[in-house]
């Protein structure tokens, strides 16, 4: 089992989760939990030390072995083949392999041929960012926890602006209350809404457009200019759509604007490429391109999720 997502949307609490239930219903099991930093840095240890057996035999010899942030092996060629490895032993055995990742396994061209075979062979599964009802149910449980008296209004209106992952939408309630306490003022639509602008500051179009072309830029491994060009390049013809439809998602720029700002003769062209990828995105079409010499290709989904995670990070960052 294969679980991937964003930062902040719960695959540690579901593997923990898993183990928390197998000793619960399953207590004749043996189960092992282990981040992929310290899967790692036990290899290492094991190798320089001189007892890889001993490493080998506490991670072989489980029902179920659970790896959290296996992206963190991504670069390591030795760790990689030792937890292919590993994966063989447990999977010939009849055994389990759980883990989570940042990205559909297809997505990380630095992982050897074999082990993506064995990540992408089993169920496969995408967190996405949790919709409005959750995000309500979310900061009720949460508010409740903290013995935090809370309208409801404000509740909603918090699930309303704050949508990218649970770990935004907790650290927006956490600074309600903390306002709302240390002020000694109760949380109104007014003062909530204040505080939510502050966490999410504006930005102009035009530099969210030129953010778009460089992320999506890097993610295709091209360069803005050749998104801004008038090139047939699958590869090229695939990130600029992609950013057509992100530059109107994410900002409140008309079809002329975003075809004037990408440098576009006339403003159709965006429209037709936001409907292309917008029906896209209905039918879960997977697309395919050309980076690094190799031939890539994921659900579109992904893709875009990926991108907006990026932009996203480029915004919390310093």
């Amino acid at each position: 089992l294969v679980l991937y997502g964003g930062c902040g949307l719960g695959k540690t609490h579901l593997l923990q989760s898993v183990c928390n239930r197998l000793s619960e219903q399953h207590p004749a099991l043996s189960w092992r939990y282990v981040s992929g930093e310290e899967f790692t840095n036990q290899f290492v240890a094991a190798v320089r030390g001189g007892w890889i057996d001993r490493f080998r035999n506490r991670y072989r010899n489980v029902d179920v072995l659970v790896i959290d942030d296996v992206d963190f092996i991504a670069n390591k060629k030795a760790t990689q083949d030792e937890f292919l490895h590993t994966f063989n032993a447990i999977e010939a055995a009849g055994k389990a392999v759980v883990v989570s990742t940042s990205r559909h396994p297809r997505q990380f061209s630095a992982l050897t041929g074999p082990l993506l075979d064995r990540l992408s062979s089993g169920m496969v599964v995408r967190l996405g960012p949790p919709d409005y009802l959750t995000r309500r149910e979310i900061l009720r449980r949460r508010a409740e926890q903290m013995h935090a008296r809370i309208d409801g209004e404000i509740l909603d209106l918090v699930a309303r602006r704050v949508t990218r992952n649970v770990r935004q939408l907790e650290g927006a309630l956490l600074k309600l209350v903390a306002v709302s306490t240390l002020g000694r003022q109760p949380l109104t639509v007014e003062l909530v809404s204040t505080l939510l602008a502050e966490q999410q500051p504006p930005r102009s179009a035009e530099s969210m457009i030129e953010r778009i072309v460089r992320t999506t830029s890097r993610r295709f491994q091209i360069t803005p200019d050749r998104i801004r060009s008038r090139s047939r390049d699958r590869t090229v013809v695939l990130a600029r759509s992609i950013v057509m439809y992100l530059a109107r998602e994410k900002t409140s720029c008309s079809f002329p604007e975003i075809s004037r700002l990408l440098g576009l003769k006339h403003h159709s062209t965006v429209v037709m490429a936001r409907k292309r990828v917008e029906q896209m995105l209905r039918d879960e079409a997977t697309v395919s391109w050309i980076a690094g010499g190799a031939t890539h290709s994921a659900a579109l989904r992904d893709v875009i999720d990926d991108i907006e995670r990026e932009l996203d990070a480029t915004v919390d960052g310093p």
